[in-house]
Order: structure tokens, then C-alpha cells, then sequence
């Protein structure tokens, strides 16, 4: 069955900030949706389910021959190689893999430029973690340390897009946001317009006094706040990323410069970091 791109990356973001159950002790215990709704998988439930989410968008779509439907990654891997569509670089809307051999974790990349991935995961969290609590957006680094092993290429409906120079070499990329009654299939990826320094002035300026939840590098907190202020100064690489990040807001910097004009920074970041 024919999968669209688009189709397929809004649904699994739209997953975003669904977290997996807990034990009688407080703890999280894998046990979550997509296990049981995929057929074949259901064994799966309690399992670590980063592929099992990557796999259920796809059966949720009726496109079980275009994603692998599986558990594992190392086997998501093989699925992909065996049938050559495997590359090293960034494909918009695919699979990506971490670990040495790909075997560890697996997202979808929703968004690339030259340098990190944007990312949709299941079964990680706000530091990256391979065995996490929920669904997240992520920013990963294209090279170097903690950068994907490789990518699957789909075969979507929509025309591949890629870094690879075999692959039309697409220098950067992003997957739009499908709105209701829209055609997901005919919007053509768009590049979205960087964060100016007056743009990121203002962003600080109306979190200034916003305080945050500090996080140990476990993830957990450890009862003390910050403010936001703070954490945009402190990684001040990527700043809709990180009040991503701390707030599990995914705000890209459009969604920044809107809220920035409506005057609505502040409470969109209170009610999502409720």
C-alpha cells in the first residue's frame, strides 16, 4: 500500500507527549498503546518499543510493506539493507538508526539541515535516552558523537528526499504540518527561515523570569528551578530546540516568532510545561 511522507511523519508527531504506564513503585514499565495495536507485535507489550512505535504509523496507514514491521532494530536494519535502500545520509521522513551497527534506537527524521536532524521518537525522552518513558521530538547531530549509524529510504508516494548526493542531494529539508482537509500528499517539503539574534533577544527577554523544573542527567528533577533565561544562555546553539526540550513544547522557531507576536510566549510554555 501507497504511503505519503506527510501522512505518515503527522501522525507519529502528533504522538508527541504520550508517555508509557508505570508500575505499582512509581516506575515506567514499557507497557504501552502501539504494542497491541500493531498485529503481530502484541508480544512486544512491556518490551523496549522504539521500533514498535516507527512500525505502527506505518500499519495504522495500511503501508506495511513500505516501513518494517518490527520490534527489533537490528532486524529493521536488515530489512532495509537486503532490500537497498540504505544510505548514510539524512532522508526526509525515514528511519533513522543509533548504535554502532544500528541495533540501540530508532526514530523518524522530520526535519534536516546541514549540521542535526529533527527527530520524532517513541520510547526516549527529553535527554535522548534509548530506553525513556514517552514520545518526544528530538534534535539529533548529523556527525561525531551521537549521530545516527544510517537511514532506511521509503518508498513514499512523494518524491524521496535526501542528503545523498545519489539521492538528489538536498542540502536541507522539512516535513509540513498537515492541516485538517489538506491534501498531505501535494505540499512539498519547505525550509524553514532561522532564529534572528533580535528574534532570540526576544524569546529571553519573555521568558526571562519563567522558571523551569532543573533536570538531573538522568532526566528526573531534582526540586530545584532555573530560569528559562538560563538554559537559553547555557545552550544557545539551537534555541527553539531546547525550550523544546524543557518544555516538551516542540515549538520550532515559526511557532516562536507567532507566539512572540501574539504575546503569547509565556503562557504557551506555562500550560505545556503544566
Amino acid at each position: 500500500m501507497a504511503l505519503s511522507r506527510t501522512a505518515y511523519v503527522n501522525l507519529l508527531r502528533a504522538q508527541a507527549g504520550y508517555h508509557e504506564g508505570r508500575d505499582p513503585s512509581g516506575n515506567w514499565n514499557n507497557q504501552q498503546k502501539f504494542s497491541p495495536a500493531v498485529p503481530g507485535l502484541e508480544w512486544s507489550q512491556g518490551q523496549a518499543w522504539c521500533h514498535v512505535f516507527v512500525s505502527w504509523g506505518a500499519d495504522e496507514l495500511d503501508a506495511r510493506d513500505v516501513i518494517p514491521i518490527t520490534a527489533s532494530c537490528a532486524t529493521g536494519v536488515s530489512w532495509w539493507k537486503k532490500r537497498g535502500r540504505w544510505t548514510d545520509y539524512p532522508v526526509l521522513g525515514a528511519p533513522f538508526y543509533m548504535g554502532s551497527a544500528g541495533q540501540d534506537h530508532v526514530g523518524v527524521v522530520y526535519k534536516y539541515d546541514a549540521d542535526s536532524i529533527w527527530t520524532i521518537e517513541g520510547n526516549t525522552n527529553n535527554n535522548g535516552s534509548y530506553q525513556g518513558d514517552g514520545v518526544y521530538h528530538r534534535v539529533r547531530p548529523r556527525r561525531g558523537a551521537g549521530s545516527p549509524y544510517g537511514y532506511g529510504v521509503p518508498d513514499f508516494t512523494e518524491e524521496t528526499v535526501s542528503a545523498d548526493p545519489n539521492l538528489g542531494g538536498t542540502k536541507a529539508a522539512t516535513v509540513p504540518t498537515a492541516t485538517p482537509g489538506d491534501e498531505v500528499n501535494s505540499t512539498p517539503p519547505t525550509q524553514e527561515k532561522p532564529m534572528t539574534p533580535a528574534e532570540i533577544q526576544a524569546v529571553a527577554d519573555a521568558v526571562w523570569n519563567y522558571q523551569l523544573p532543573n533536570l538531573r542527567t538522568d532526566g528526573t528533577q531534582d526540586g530545584t528551578k532555573k530560569s528559562a533565561y538560563w538554559w537559553l544562555i547555557w545552550q544557545d546553539v539551537f534555541q527553539a530546540q531546547l525550550l523544546a526540550a524543557i518544555n516538551e513544547a516542540a515549538l520550532t522557531p515559526d511557532d516562536v516568532r507567532q507566539a512572540l507576536a501574539d504575546g503569547t510566549l509565556k503562557v504557551q510554555l506555562t500550560v505545556k510545561a503544566a
